[in-house]
């Protein structure tokens, strides 16, 4: 946080920014704020406060001593959004003279199913002849790239038959 008030409100000097982090990894949120002696850094998500001590829901969501916002273990639950991680977060700064916002920040949290619904099969065919080979990858969020490889080799494939 920032030094003493000066009699001002306080200020954002560094916002939160949005990201995509991988499910279980801890992931820290900023909120720079100047002008905070013995203020207050509240944090928010999809339009509700969060509460990070005390009796929290969501005990690993911990409010840093400068402001940021700290997650042990981003977490991704989709039948009640509430307990998820993902969302739009941002900090609000408070002090006798004023408050500040910051802007928004869109946390993701990725995820990847672990089994593919088609996988490609080993194959003999002709020289020359053509072979399909099918793949249904796993679902995911954000929505995963497909690339293939050969004799470990990335392949690049623009469409034209290989």
């Amino acid at each position: 946080m920032g030094m003493g008030t000066g009699g001002r409100a306080p200020r954002i000097t560094e916002h939160p920014q949005s990201m995509v982090v991988p499910r279980h990894d801890p992931v820290t949120l900023k909120c720079g704020v100047e002008g905070l002696a013995e203020g207050q850094v509240e944090w928010w998500k999809d339009g509700a406060p969060i509460r990070t001590h005390g009796h929290s829901p969501a005990p690993h969501r911990i409010l840093l001593s400068d402001g940021s916002l700290f997650l042990l273990s981003a977490s991704q639950r989709s039948k009640d959004r509430r307990d998820s991680d993902a969302g739009v977060y941002w900090c609000v700064a408070r002090n006798a003279y004023g408050e500040a916002v910051s802007r928004n920040a869109t946390l993701e949290v990725a995820v990847l199913r672990d089994t593919f619904s088609v996988e490609p099969r080993s194959m003999r065919v002709a020289q020359g002849d053509d072979a399909l080979l099918e793949c249904g990858p796993p679902k995911g969020q954000p929505e995963p790239t497909i690339s293939w490889t050969k004799d470990g080799e990335t392949l690049d494939l623009d469409g034209s038959k290989r």
